[in-house]
């Protein structure tokens, strides 16, 4: 049986689209959507928001939009939204923010280490993602990974030099089942050189791939599976501290000269 059920479902067009659910609901309450900024954070570290918002003050209100925070400091042309854990979620914040005018996509977020040495507070730039998860294959044909934009993730390199932050690249695996990651995976990626498992990337990819924007990924190692049982540092300072340093930096990516919002 292929997945998804239907054979080449990535090719056929859909019912309806975003833009249907955005129309929708402005017609229902318009206060709540707005435009979007052309240079979006996805986090799913409420902290992360929290701190991107308190450099903020005493230079806006905090207000908000169905998750979407505009930055001032960046002249409200980046923003920021809570995207939530998990591909499906994720891609549905994707989709609708694309269709209120996003083009240029960061994932900055927390993935478990699958490689010794690469321990928790280390920061990883993601290039590839293996597609175990399920959201993808409703957009790409059959693939075992799906690569991120070059261009903005080199940008995003040079805002984590610029911070002073030293990073690792490499290769995430995505999937939707944490509590199935088994060891036989876990040595299969380590033999594959892949750095990190975490639970939305592969999908957010396939979706800028499919709807022609650019995205880029980053992620602060929080939890270690490489000695095959799992380690848990959410809440250490290390892994604290380096997430809010990443988010910080994540700012910076917009102000690259190449980035022109409105080209």
């Amino acid at each position: 049986m292929p997945y998804p059920n239907l054979e080449r479902k990535y090719s056929y067009p859909a019912v309806f689209s975003p833009q249907d659910s955005i129309n929708f609901r402005r017609r229902i309450r318009p206060e709540t959507i707005s435009e979007s900024p052309e240079g979006i954070i996805l986090t799913c570290q409420p902290f992360g928001l929290a701190h991107v918002l308190s450099l903020e003050d005493g230079l806006r209100d905090h207000y908000v939009t169905e998750g979407l925070y505009p930055i001032e400091s960046k002249d409200n042309k980046v923003g920021i939204y809570l995207s939530g854990f998990g591909a499906s979620h994720a891609a549905v914040v994707m989709e609708e923010l694309i269709a209120r005018g996003a083009r240029r996509f960061l994932n900055i977020g927390a993935a478990g280490s699958l490689r010794q040495g690469l321990n928790a507070g280390d920061i990883v730039v993601c290039n590839r993602a293996i597609r175990d998860e399920g959201v993808s294959h409703h957009y790409l044909k059959p693939s075992k990974d799906v690569i991120t934009s070059k261009e903005l993730t080199q940008k995003l390199k040079g805002a984590l030099s610029r911070h002073g932050l030293a990073f690792t690249i490499g290769s995430t695996w995505t999937t939707d089942a944490p509590f199935r990651e088994t060891q036989e995976e876990v040595t299969q990626y380590q033999g594959e050189g892949v750095l990190t498992v975490e639970m939305e990337t592969a999908a957010l990819a396939a979706i800028a791939q499919f709807r022609g924007v650019e995205f880029a990924a980053a992620f602060v190692v929080s939890d270690l599976l490489a000695e095959g049982i799992w380690n848990p540092q959410f809440d250490s300072e290390r892994v604290v501290k380096s997430l809010k340093k990443l988010h910080e930096a994540s700012l910076d990516v917009f102000d690259n000269p190449a980035f022109n919002p409105s080209g």
